[in-house]
């Protein structure tokens, strides 16, 4: 098929050769060149001709300028269509990412930490497409454009804030459910213990006394072996006060709990040791002197005994006795101080 362009430009050429001089034939001497000026009913060839052709290069000019109408309304069309999708990308992520949900305990605060991470994954990845979409639209002149430019350059801002936010939050949150946690298990830990530490009975004699008391040694010993853990919890908490956590006050609090509740447990310990020392001292002051009686007893006889023998080797033997007695009264004074 035969283009409008190529129509013209063949009509031109006609044109141009019925413009041309006629060659003389014969003995006729064409003189008076055909100019187009007369002929039937005021023919022109080219005047007709020029009018084709402005007529032609104004419609060609229309529809260059009709094309680039269209190639701009397609492109905006396109850079809309873009900015909408990227818009509705943005639209489904961010209520999780403004989510105000931290997790009840730590298994579920971990859950959501583990969400959230794969999200500020997803955006990462897809800035790249968001950035691309914002450059290509950012010079458009189309009003629409612009508007939508606008709203996916702050909603995208406003995502990325969010999710930096609440990445805070939750490590916020996993840093005080450890603490609490942490509270918690110490606060359990001094109740279970609690029991040992305030018995009453300090046993009916040395044996029992001993074996209560070597009993309470390996509590105590629980009790200083956790020293440790309550350290850490204070450690825990002044951290998070330090950072300016926004549940310090609530940490503090439970902090002061603990902090009492384990002084007072302390407190109890070193009370029922004391108890059961004087107790066992007791019982081993009552043996001691009743074993101290029996022996001062027994040798009160011998010192008082007045049976002297007459003969010499007699009276030596007494005497060899006798100086033995003194001998274990020295040896036996420190009992003495003790009792």
């Amino acid at each position: 098929m035969t283009s409008l362009h190529d129509r013209v430009q063949l009509l031109l050429a006609d044109a141009a050769a019925l413009s041309a001089p006629a060659e003389p034939e014969g003995n006729v001497v064409a003189s008076a060149q055909y100019d187009g000026s007369t002929g039937d009913g005021g023919f022109s060839i080219l005047g007709k001709s020029k009018e084709i052709e402005d007529k032609y290069t104004k419609l060609r000019e229309a529809s260059e300028a009709r094309a680039k109408s269209l190639e701009a309304a397609v492109s905006g069309n396109k850079l809309k269509e873009s900015l909408e999708t990227e818009l509705q990308w943005v639209k489904e992520r961010d209520g999780a990412a403004k989510s105000k949900e931290y997790g009840k305990n730590q298994n579920d605060t971990q859950r959501l930490i583990k969400n959230h991470t794969a999200l500020q994954s997803a955006i990462a990845l897809h800035e790249e497409t968001v950035v691309e979409v914002l450059n290509e639209s950012g010079s458009s002149s189309d009003a629409q454009v612009k508007e939508k430019h606008a709203q996916l350059d702050a909603a995208w801002k406003a995502l990325k804030t969010a999710a930096d936010e609440r990445t805070k939050a939750l490590n916020d949150a996993q840093k005080s459910i450890q603490f609490y946690v942490s509270a918690d298990e110490a606060e359990a830990f001094i109740k279970e213990t609690e029991p040992a530490v305030t018995l009453t009975d300090v046993g009916g004699n040395e044996e029992s006394s001993a074996a209560l008391l070597k009993r309470h040694d390996s509590v105590e010993g629980e009790i200083e072996s956790y020293e440790f853990n309550i350290k850490a919890l204070r450690a825990k908490a002044q951290q998070l006060t330090d950072a300016d956590h926004h549940d310090k006050a609530n940490i503090a609090k439970r902090l002061a709990e603990i902090e009492a509740l384990w002084t007072n447990l302390r407190a109890q310990s070193a009370q029922r040791k004391k108890a059961l020392q004087q107790a066992l001292d007791f019982h081993r002051f009552n043996r001691e002197s009743e074993d101290l009686a029996s022996w001062i007893g027994d040798r009160e006889r011998e010192a008082k005994d007045r049976d002297f023998a007459l003969d010499a080797e007699s009276l030596a033997a007494l005497k060899k006795k006798h100086d033995a007695l003194n001998r274990d009264l020295e040896a036996n004074q420190p009992r003495l101080k003790v009792a």
